[in-house]
C-alpha cells in the first residue's frame, strides 16, 4: 500500500523520467544503427575501411619495410596483397596496435623472426584448434580479432609477412589503413619518405572506388525521412511532457505567485531539469554498456541533449509568458469593473 501510495504522489515525476529514458535510449540505438549501416556501406571490399589507401610501387628492388615498427605507425596497418586477388586472406606488414582482440593479441616485431608461424583471424575463423591451415601451411592462431558489423571481416585471415626486406613485385599492392582518413594521410607520407630515403619513388596511388557520404544518403533516402520523423514526433512529445509537467504544478505555481513566493516556483523547474538530466545521464549509461561506445553516440547524445533543452526551456518561457498575460488581462479587466 506505501509503494503504491509513493508511486501514485509521484506518477509526474515517474513518467516525465520514462519518457526522456526511452527517448534517448531509442535514439542512441538509432545512431549506432545508422553508423553501422554507413560502415558496412562504405567498406571498399569488406577488408579495409573507407579510409585506406591503395598503392603500389612500379619499380621492382628489394625495399627494407622496418621503419614501419616506429612508434608513429602504432595506430597503422599495412598489408600486402596480390593483383586481382580473390577471397579474405592477406599478408601482413603490420598490423594496427589499436585492434580489439576478444583472444590472444596482435603481431609484434619478434614475431617475424620466430621460427614459428602466426595468423590473426576473424572471430568467425577461430575454431576449437589453436592453429589453422593456411594455404596448406599450419599456422599458430595469435589473436582473435573482435566480431564486427561489417561480415566479411569476421571471415578474414591475416598472415604475417616472413620478413621485412623482401623484393617489390610490380604485381603488388599495398594497403594502409588507420582508423581515421588524416591518421591514413599522414601514415602514408611518413611511408613514401621512408621509401624516398631508399631511393624509391615511384609510388602511385590505385584508383579505388569508395563511397561519400552524399551518396549513401542519397540511396538511404528512407534513413533520413526516418530521422525527420521521428525528429518531428520527439519535439512534439517533449512539448507535450513540459506542458504535462507545467499543468501538473500549475495550480501551485499560481498560489505561490499570488503571495510573490519566488523560490517554491524556481523549485518546481528546478525538479524539472534534475529530472531531465538524471534520465539522461541513466539512458547514456544504458546505452554506453549495452548498445555502442563510439565517440559518433557520443556527439549526437550531447547535440540531442541540448536541442531538448533549448525545446524545453522554449516551451516554460512561452507557458510562463502566456500566464503572466492572461493575470494581466484579468487584472485589467477587474480594474475597468
Amino acid at each position: 500500500m506505501k509503494i503504491y501510495r509513493l508511486i501514485y504522489n509521484n506518477i509526474t515525476i515517474i513518467i516525465i523520467a520514462l519518457f526522456f529514458m526511452f527517448d534517448s535510449t531509442m535514439m542512441y540505438k538509432i545512431v549506432k544503427n545508422i553508423k553501422d549501416i554507413y560502415i558496412i556501406d562504405s567498406t571498399i571490399d569488406g577488408a579495409f575501411s573507407r579510409n585506406a589507401i591503395y598503392f603500389s610501387i612500379k619499380s621492382g628492388v628489394y625495399i627494407d619495410y622496418s621503419f614501419l615498427y616506429d612508434e608513429s605507425f602504432k595506430d597503422v596497418s599495412v598489408i600486402t596483397i596480390p593483383k586481382n586477388s580473390s577471397g579474405y586472406t592477406y599478408s601482413a606488414i603490420r598490423l594496427s596496435e589499436k585492434f580489439n582482440y576478444i583472444e590472444g593479441e596482435g603481431f609484434t616485431k619478434e614475431d617475424i623472426y620466430s621460427k614459428n608461424k602466426y595468423a590473426v583471424v576473424g572471430c568467425d575463423i577461430k575454431s576449437k584448434k589453436s592453429t589453422i591451415n593456411v594455404y596448406g601451411e599450419e599456422m599458430k592462431i595469435k589473436g582473435v580479432l573482435e566480431q564486427n558489423v561489417v561480415p566479411s571481416k569476421n571471415l578474414i585471415i591475416y598472415t604475417l609477412n616472413e620478413q621485412l626486406t623482401f623484393f617489390n613485385s610490380r604485381d603488388q599492392i599495398f594497403v594502409v589503413d588507420a582508423s581515421s582518413e588524416k591518421k591514413t594521410e599522414k601514415a602514408f607520407e611518413l611511408i613514401k619518405k621512408g621509401l624516398k630515403e631508399q631511393k624509391v619513388e615511384d609510388v602511385y596511388i590505385e584508383d579505388v572506388n569508395k563511397i561519400p557520404f552524399s551518396i549513401f544518403v542519397g540511396y538511404n533516402r528512407m534513413i533520413i525521412i526516418f530521422l525527420v520523423f521521428y525528429g518531428i514526433i520527439m519535439i512534439v512529445a517533449t512539448i507535450c511532457i513540459t506542458y504535462y509537467f507545467y499543468s501538473q504544478n500549475r495550480k501551485s505555481i499560481a498560489i505561490f505567485d499570488m503571495f510573490g513566493i519566488k523560490r517554491p516556483i524556481i523549485k518546481t523547474y528546478t525538479t524539472f531539469f534534475i529530472i531531465f538530466f538524471v534520465s539522461k545521464i541513466l539512458a547514456y549509461l544504458i546505452g554506453y554498456l549495452l548498445i555502442d561506445k563510439s565517440i559518433y553516440n557520443f556527439i549526437a547524445y550531447s547535440s540531442y541533449i541540448c536541442f531538448q533543452l533549448f525545446v524545453i526551456s522554449y516551451c516554460i518561457f512561452k507557458l510562463n509568458i502566456s500566464y503572466y498575460k492572461k493575470e494581466i488581462s484579468e487584472l485589467t479587466e477587474n480594474d475597468y469593473e
